[in-house]
Parts: structure tokens; C-alpha cells; sequence
């Protein structure tokens, strides 16, 4: 299963919709996450010890590729583009604004191709799927206004997202891992916070994972996400607003799977950041993060035991 809190398949919409289950509809905003909480190494055994056996599992098929990425229910997306349309026409208009707008202004993206590809992010759960396409849609309104109802094209970057973008903070590599899933390859120490402003970081991110999300491979497998860590320095690359937005992207508003979480050679300073990024990284993500250190051969032999290998990695610099 891409998501352990979801059941496997579920295209039976309900009767009815709860007061709580409406109001997940609503725009999330990037102020409501809270900073105030933080997870520390204590919190993380208390939760790994409550992991069910199925969980745990889960985690291990994530991190080493072996996921069964297989749904016998994929011969019934009718059935479940059905049980999607269902479940969004009961969602009162009110509740996604921006989702009709799009519907009305740009009704190309948001047709059955967009639907299938929430449905497997979703593991063909109809309800989940629409509600992440509606808070998808809040935040995308959000984040690139207007150019919102136009396909996410290089061209539709602003100026300054376009240096953001060329700063080469965020990338897809080329090359997949060997078990066939995209890896973003994060490179914070090139982040300058006085010029790359966390909006236009969360605009250059959504750029590259909705071209990478056209492939339907992707859609199913899933991401790994890689982070060099080793020239990062804290006062010029930590930036909070930024990881809000990165971490609310991954977790909360794109369809998309991460499977694993890889930072190589965190810095000294990094047990200082740690509980607040693995409280915004969310549970799911902070179970399937690893840490990579040592010398160059202990780094790249630690990858390669996940599916990553040498061969795939940046080459313009070296892991030393």
C-alpha cells in the first residue's frame, strides 16, 4: 500500500458527509502549520513501537523497493471514476472555488487523466482522492494565482521563479532507481533565502514533479527524495517558511507517493533542525527517512543497499 493509513481499495461512496469530513475541504493555509511541535528521537521510538506488523512492513517494502505497486482492482477504474464523480458532486461548490474555476476556465486538466491519477495516489479510495484534488486545487490557486488554470509550463514560471528554478535547488535525475521510481534530488546549500523565496521554491517543486507525474510509472511507484546535506550552513540555507511549503507539498497537496527519505552527510547542527523537520515531514515520512555518513565508499555503498545507485547520482560533484 503507497499510503498504510489508507484502506486498500474503497470506490463505494458514502451516504452521507460529516461535519468533519467537510471541513477538510477548506484552504489550507501555510501559517496554520505549527512550528510549536517537534519530534524528538523519544517520540520516534514511542511510535515505531506502535506500529502494527502490517505498518512495519510497509515501511520495509518503501525503503528497499519491494513494494507490490500491483492493485487487483486497476481493471475497475470505471467503477472507480464513478464513485469519484459521485463523491464530488455531494461536495457543496462552496467547498472548492477553485476547482470549479478550473473546471470552468481550464477544463482540460482536470479530466479523466487528472482523475485516474489521484485514484492511484489514492489506492482507488474515491473519497480521499477528491478530497486531496480539491485541497489540491485551494493550493494551487494559491500558489500561482491565475497561471493556476493553465498546464504548469516553464512558461508560466515568474521571472524570479525562473532564477529560483536555474539555481538547481530541486531536480528530477535523469535516470530512475533500480526499482523504477523518480528521485528528487534536493541541494539546499545552493538555496540563498534573501533571493529564493519560499513560494517561488514551492512553485520550481511543483514544476518539476507535474512533469515528472505525466509519466503514469511514476503515478504508481512513486518518488525517493535525496537531500546533500554536506555544504549546507544554517544561517544561510534553513529556511522554515520553505521546508512549511516543501513538506506541505509533498504530505498534504500534490498526488504524489514519496517511498523513501534519504539525507546524505547531515551537517553537525542538523540535531538542532531535526525535530522540526521530522515534525514537518509528518509521520508517514519520518518512518521511511535515513541518514547516510562516512566516507565516500560507505556513502555510496549505503545507497546502492536501497536501490540507488552510483551510476544514477549528480556527477558535478563527488560525495566526499
Amino acid at each position: 500500500s503507497a499510503q498504510s493509513s489508507r484502506s486498500k481499495v474503497n470506490v463505494s461512496p458514502q451516504n452521507e458527509e460529516s461535519e468533519s469530513e467537510s471541513s477538510s475541504f477548506g484552504e489550507i493555509k501555510v501559517e496554520d502549520i505549527s512550528l510549536e511541535e517537534m519530534v524528538y528521537p523519544e517520540d520516534e521510538v514511542r511510535e515505531h513501537d506502535l506500529l502494527s506488523d502490517t505498518e512495519r512492513t510497509e515501511i520495509v517494502n518503501d525503503l528497499y523497493g519491494s513494494t507490490d505497486n500491483s492493485n487487483p482492482f486497476l481493471t475497475a477504474m470505471s467503477e472507480a471514476l464513478r464513485a469519484f464523480d459521485e463523491v464530488l458532486n455531494r461536495v457543496d461548490a462552496s467547498k472548492k472555488l477553485a476547482l470549479v474555476q478550473a473546471q470552468s476556465k481550464c477544463p482540460g486538466l482536470v479530466g479523466k487523466k487528472e482523475k485516474e491519477m489521484f485514484l492511484r495516489w489514492a489506492d482507488f479510495d474515491a473519497k480521499q482522492a477528491v478530497t486531496r484534488l480539491i485541497v489540491y486545487w485551494n493550493m494551487r490557486h494559491h500558489l500561482f494565482g491565475e497561471n493556476a488554470f493553465f498546464p504548469l509550463t516553464f512558461d508560466r514560471l515568474g521571472e524570479k521563479d525562473k532564477v529560483t528554478y536555474q539555481a538547481g535547488i530541486w531536480k528530477i535525475l535523469p535516470q530512475r532507481d533500480e526499482h523504477g521510481r523518480a528521485i528528487i534530488w534536493d541541494d539546499p546549500s545552493r538555496r540563498d533565502p534573501a533571493i529564493h523565496k519560499a513560494d517561488s521554491e514551492a512553485r520550481c517543486l511543483w514544476y518539476i514533479v507535474h512533469n515528472a507525474l505525466e509519466d503514469v510509472s511514476v503515478q504508481e511507484k512513486g518518488f525517493v527524495f535525496l537531500a546533500d546535506l554536506r555544504n549546507v550552513k544554517i544561517l544561510k540555507n534553513f529556511d522554515r517558511n520553505t521546508h512549511k511549503m516543501f513538506w506541505g507539498s509533498l504530505n498534504e497537496w500534490i498526488p504524489l507517493n514519496i517511498r523513501a527519505v534519504h539525507f546524505i552527510r547531515p551537517p553537525p547542527f542538523a540535531d538542532v533542525l531535526l525535530p522540526v523537520i521530522k515534525f514537518l515531514m509528518g509521520r508517514r515520512l519520518r518512518q521511511r527517512m535515513r541518514f547516510h555518513s562516512g566516507t565516500n565508499v560507505d556513502v555510496l555503498r549505503s545507497l546502492s543497499s536501497y536501490g540507488i545507485p552510483e551510476s544514477i547520482l549528480p556527477i558535478e560533484r563527488e560525495l566526499i
